[in-house]
């Protein structure tokens, strides 16, 4: 997959939408879902120039005989919820704030740890980071960065960390510089086609 993908499925509830990622680490496909899109909503964005689309393999999926949903294989897909340069105004405009930027939407972060804190919590709150991802290792090393327990393959206990969920938790022992390291490794590994900033620094 040389070009960007998106595929559109079409059935009963709406246009299910997804962004067909290739993981820079393991080469394998995954789609990336946006939010269930109503065929109102779509009908409107197409008249009004918001979506274009090259529309490259049609296929189907059937269950037991009955046709649930055609499948749209697409490039060339532009999908715009506002003006870039609306979005463009509002990323310049807060340039000196502490942001974590995520696409359009923003958040702030006061202490360092706080940069690895809200990105792991938002893959993990947005269906990226799974408990059947762990555990996540800090590149180039030995310890776990994301585990099921604070706890390393070693045995030694995480020297800090924060609780993502039940079985979650994440090593937040860094400096800045590695706070920012890591945040970025943890999107690019499960939200690459995410646009992820980190302002302030």
């Amino acid at each position: 997959m040389d070009t960007d993908e998106w595929k559109l499925e079409f059935n009963k509830n709406g246009v299910e939408i997804f962004k067909r990622i290739k993981n820079p680490f393991d080469n394998q496909i995954k789609d990336s879902p946006l939010p269930v899109m109503d065929y109102d909503t779509l009908i409107e964005k197409i008249e009004n120039g918001k979506i274009n689309m090259v529309v490259t393999k049609i296929d189907r999926k059937i269950e037991n005989d009955v046709l649930k949903s055609l499948i749209f294989y697409v490039s060339e897909f532009n999908f715009m919820e506002s003006s870039n340069f609306q979005n463009q105004t509002i990323i310049d405009a807060t340039e000196d704030q502490n942001l974590l930027v995520f696409d359009n939407k923003t958040k702030p972060w006061t202490l360092s740890n706080d940069m690895l804190k809200i990105t792991a919590q938002w893959l993990f709150d947005n269906g990226r980071l799974q408990s059947k991802d762990l555990p996540v290792y800090v590149p180039r090393g030995k310890r776990y960065l994301i585990n099921t327990k604070p706890v390393h393959e070693s045995g030694k206990s995480f020297e800090g960390k924060y609780q993502i969920s039940s079985d979650m938790y994440l090593l937040i022992n860094f400096s800045t510089d590695g706070c920012k390291m890591h945040a970025e490794y943890l999107m690019k590994k499960f939200a690459p086609e995410i646009n992820f900033k980190i302002l302030g620094l």
